[in-house]
Parts: C-alpha cells; sequence; structure tokens
C-alpha cells in the first residue's frame, strides 16, 4: 500500500490556508520531492483508503498489481529502476517530476524510470500493475520490493499510520 487518502477528503482543503495546493504540485521552483513531501504530510489528517496489492510470480518475473479505488489519492514509492507498467482499467491524473501532469486511461503502458516518485488522482477504479525481472526467482515479497522500490522514511511513519488505522476498523 502507498500513502492514501480519498480525493473527496482532499478537493475541498486543496485551497487551504491559503495553499493552492494543486498549483503548488506543480510549482518547478520548489524541488518535486520536496512538493510531495509537504503533500503528503498535509493529507495525512484524512482518513486512509485501502488499495491492496496484488503479487504474481511467474518464473523470472515479478509483477506487481495496486487496485486503486476512484477517488484516492495515492503517493507512489521510489521507484529504483526501468520497469514497465500496465494500466489494465480505470483513469488517473499522475503529477510527478518525469512525466509533469499527465492523465492515463486504460488501457496503457508506459515506462517508469529511475527514482520516479508519482502522486495519482485515481478517477475510476484503477489497477496499475508494475513488472520486474526475477532471475534468481525471489519469491520474499520484502526482499523483492527492496530490490525495486524504496520509501522514504517520512512516507514509511505515514504508511504505517495509516495500516494502523484500516487495521483498528477491521
Amino acid at each position: 500500500m502507498s500513502n492514501l487518502v480519498s480525493i473527496e477528503a482532499a478537493e475541498q482543503p486543496v485551497q487551504d490556508a491559503g495553499m493552492d495546493w494543486l498549483a503548488y504540485l506543480k510549482d518547478p521552483s520548489v524541488p518535486f520531492d520536496e512538493r510531495l513531501d509537504r503533500w503528503e504530510a498535509f493529507v495525512s489528517q484524512f482518513d486512509p483508503v485501502e488499495c491492496p496489492l496484488v503479487h504474481q510470480l511467474p518464473d523470472g518475473l515479478y509483477c506487481r498489481t495496486i487496485v486503486m479505488p476512484a477517488g484516492a489519492i495515492v503517493v507512489s514509492q521510489i521507484h529504483k529502476k526501468d520497469n514497465p507498467f500496465f494500466i489494465q482499467r480505470g483513469r488517473v491524473t499522475v503529477i510527478s517530476e518525469n512525466e509533469k501532469v499527465v492523465e492515463y486511461k486504460a488501457p496503457h503502458m508506459g515506462i517508469t524510470k529511475p527514482g520516479t516518485r508519482r502522486l495519482l488522482f485515481v478517477h475510476e477504479d484503477t489497477e496499475w500493475t508494475t513488472v520486474h525481472p526475477n532471475p534468481d526467482n525471489i519469491s520474499d515479497l520484502q526482499e523483492l520490493e527492496s530490490l525495486y522500490v524504496e520509501m522514504k522514511p517520512t512516507t514509511r511513519a505515514l504508511r504505517d499510520k495509516q495500516q494502523a488505522l484500516l487495521t483498528d476498523r477491521s
């Protein structure tokens, strides 16, 4: 799971305390990573949304699918290597340093570059899959995750807090 909240929860305060968040997220004068860090801190005050991950391990590959409900706002982990991604269903607006601001609609295929960290506004229920080489057929998901993505300590703390909230609701 990534750091997630509902768009409905965040749309109302997108202009909060004099801050126009959408303009800020697009502001090239502030380093992109700093903009996302600040956004994550802002949206962490809202209720989290669950986005299940589905892992598949065909011979020599690691496929990871995140299922995001319409209305979710997702901040991705940082990708360490080039990898293809596929959007099987749905529609999202993506803000990233590489892609700038773009809307993707299924079916779509693209390439993620190393260092990519994305902010996604999910407009329709969306399935997004990344595919990674796994020549040693590693089956430990934490080990695989550590090979291909990394999470900033602040993001990990927010994710852990949100996971605890989701677990308490169950």
